[in-house]
């Protein structure tokens, strides 16, 4: 698998967007609007020469995102990869102790393409995609 975006939630889409900018990355997707967690999330992708950072905004009745925001702030929260064979990565993540905390679904802001959610207690959060 290889990473494919850092996922980072943020207060403020246009603030963070222009912060990112004073850091040498750019627009590479403008900001769509996604419906989850009972309200939704603006979505934005900024590169620079290496990496892709997803910005998450949550609107205000997104109460998911709300709790992460409150006990993170501003930050990155997951680290996105590319799964080699969705299907088989998926069995070897929970396998290996990852547990699958949104079941696949297409994500919008990618080209429609699937994901899922995995936590694992000594890594945190990670997002898998099938490109």
């Amino acid at each position: 698998m290889r990473v494919h975006h850092i996922g980072y939630l943020v207060k403020n889409m246009a603030e963070a967007t222009a912060t990112f900018q004073g850091l040498g990355y750019h627009v590479f997707q403008t900001p769509i609007h996604d419906i989850m967690c009972g309200g939704g999330v603006n979505i934005s992708f900024l590169q620079n020469e290496h990496t892709l950072l997803e910005l998450i905004e949550p609107d205000k009745d997104c109460t998911a995102y709300k709790s992460l925001m409150k006990r993170i702030g501003n930050g990155p929260y997951h680290i996105c990869y590319v799964a080699n064979d969705f299907a088989a990565d998926v069995k070897h993540l929970q396998e290996t102790g990852w547990l699958m905390i949104t079941t696949p679904e297409k994500a919008l802001a990618i080209n429609g393409s699937k994901v899922a959610f995995f936590y694992h207690e000594a890594a945190g959060m990670i997002e898998l995609l099938e490109e």
